[in-house]
């Protein structure tokens, strides 16, 4: 079975400690902030007007992990919706921003236990607006590249061609399909 190089489970774990925290953050709200709208699409009018919020809001606080969390989750949205990288080396820079002033701010660690990173991965794509198919489809292949990396490769597949399903031609589930026929040696 082929591995990821380093950088690519770097991001990976990455994307699913921000999407995991955020999640987690936006049930669990703020007393002393109001809490960032949730994104509902990956439209660039909504990803735009829920960055400015964001952004105003670490503007304010450099210390308001909730915002940096929020921040760093839409930023890897982006990198989805513009295939532009600089937006998750923003993100990583976020969220360690807030590490500095605060070194054990829960909400913006990353890991790297993949049972717990399938866990919150998993609870996110069961939280996905089912009209939202392109992330819906995203969230399918994280679920299926952690499964991968844990050697899993059936479940993996099954997880790939979900996202297929949902979201026909989506260069993830592609890229993960393309992968468990590489582990089969197909």
């Amino acid at each position: 079975m082929s591995r990821l190089r380093p950088y690519t489970a770097s991001l990976l774990a990455l994307v699913c400690a921000v999407l995991a925290a955020g999640w987690a953050w936006s049930l669990r709200g703020s007393a002393e902030k109001p809490a960032l709208p949730l994104v509902q699409s990956t439209s660039r009018e909504d990803l735009d007007a829920t960055e400015r919020l964001a952004r105003a809001r670490i503007a304010a606080d450099d210390t308001d992990a909730p915002g940096a969390v929020r921040l760093a989750e839409i930023l890897l949205r982006k990198v989805r919706v513009e295939t532009d990288a600089g937006h998750a080396i923003e993100a990583e820079q976020v969220l360690e921003n807030v590490l500095d002033s605060q070194p054990g701010e829960y909400s913006a660690l990353l890991q790297g236990r993949l049972r717990e990173a399938l866990r919150h991965m998993q609870m996110a794509a069961g939280a996905t607006s089912a009209h939202d198919p392109e992330s819906l489809a995203w969230h399918h292949t994280q679920v299926g590249n952690i499964l991968f990396q844990m050697g899993r490769v059936d479940a993996a597949s099954r997880k790939f061609a979900r996202a297929q399903h949902v979201f026909p031609d989506h260069p993830y589930a592609r890229a993960g399909l393309a992968r468990v026929a590489a582990a089969r040696g197909a």
